[in-house]
């Protein structure tokens, strides 16, 4: 919530206890959360399937490679 306040684009999370990439994106208001923002977006990926930073979107990573 913090992090989508400050307006950060892509935030990503390495869950390595669940083997996971959650993948948040398009911050935006929610009186909901603790600093009133949250994400709109959270992808959950795991195995083989990729995701591209939105600084680098021909870059495209598998969540594998980061849990390796």
């Amino acid at each position: 919530s913090l992090y989508a306040a400050a307006g950060v684009a892509d935030y990503w999370v390495l869950d390595t206890t669940g083997r996971r990439l959650l993948v948040h994106r398009r911050p935006q208001a929610d009186a909901a959360q603790k600093y009133g923002h949250g994400y709109a977006d959270v992808a959950v990926l795991t195995g083989q399937q990729a995701v591209a930073p939105l600084a680098a979107p021909n870059s495209p990573v598998a969540a594998d490679d980061l849990l390796a």
